[in-house]
């Protein structure tokens, strides 16, 4: 949930912050936004009413962010505060389907060149496999460009020859587990120790979906181990299987219908055809 505060913080604001506390066990919220764009100061009374705010959230089980340009601000929060700080709202839209520009960097510092891909070692959240392998797009090979008949700007290897197909590795896969994500911050970075970053509560339903999405890998005729099947080369089958896991591992991820992130949902059926 996202609230709008233009004017700033002072002692009318305990009012909404209350009634917000109220609702905040009840409702589907996963977290709070306070938008202070346009907001140049934060007095020591505003900073104060805001880490109390921020502490009720947190005992309720929600994350609180702050969206805020103003350096100083930024600065007070960060020593303060335990919450995320944000340029604008773009950036908040942008990490429900994306990783953070922070993580991306740390992982593409670890990876291991293959191609026009980076390979990682990755442990899953789930069940605790360190054998799944994920793959980005190495930036250094990579340019973006207007091709004809797309309607948005498309990923294009530098030379063209002997590139992998990014789109048919960007699906990591757990062979044991099967949860499977192109989000490769939802699984441990083995080599750069750094931790999953999957919404709260998800483990526990994936854990429960697992008996789906191995009904849904029976159906498909393999000749190989998961593992082998699942890593590079991948055939079509195997890559049209990936997305189809990717599909039930994002619905197992949404704790419900207004949390669930259907454009990711989309992406993976449209992949799949």
């Amino acid at each position: 949930m996202v609230i709008e505060c233009r004017e700033g913080l002072d002692a009318t604001s305990a009012g909404w912050m209350r009634d917000i506390l109220g609702q905040v066990r009840d409702s589907t919220w996963t977290g709070i936004v306070v938008d202070l764009s346009g907001v140049k100061t934060l007095d020591g009374s505003g900073k104060r009413i805001l880490l109390n705010f921020h502490k009720g959230i947190q005992e309720n089980g929600r994350a609180m962010g702050v969206v805020t340009a103003e350096e100083s601000i930024r600065h007070d929060l960060m020593t303060e505060g335990h919450f995320s700080i944000l340029n604008d709202l773009s950036e908040l839209k942008r990490s429900i389907h994306e990783m953070a520009p922070e993580r991306l960097q740390s992982l593409l510092v670890g990876g291991a060149r293959t191609a026009n891909l980076l390979g990682f070692r990755l442990r899953c959240p789930v069940c605790r496999c360190e054998d799944v392998k994920g793959w980005l797009a190495d930036p250094s090979k990579h340019t973006k460009l207007w091709i004809p008949n797309e309607i948005t700007l498309q990923l294009a290897a530098i030379e063209s020859k002997n590139a992998l197909n990014v789109d048919a590795y960007s699906v990591a896969v757990c062979p044991e587990c099967l949860f499977s994500a192109t989000r490769i911050d939802w699984f441990d970075a083995l080599g750069s120790r750094l931790p999953a970053t999957l919404p709260e509560g998800s483990i526990e339903r994936l854990s429960k979906g697992f008996a789906r999405r191995r009904s849904l890998v029976a159906d498909v005729a393999m000749e190989m181990p998961i593992p082998v099947f699942f890593g590079m080369p991948r055939v079509d089958k195997a890559v049209q299987c990936a997305w189809l896991l990717a599909e039930e591992s994002i619905r197992c991820v949404g704790r419900d219908r207004s949390s669930t992130d259907g454009f990711s949902i989309a992406i993976a059926i449209l992949m799949q055809a």
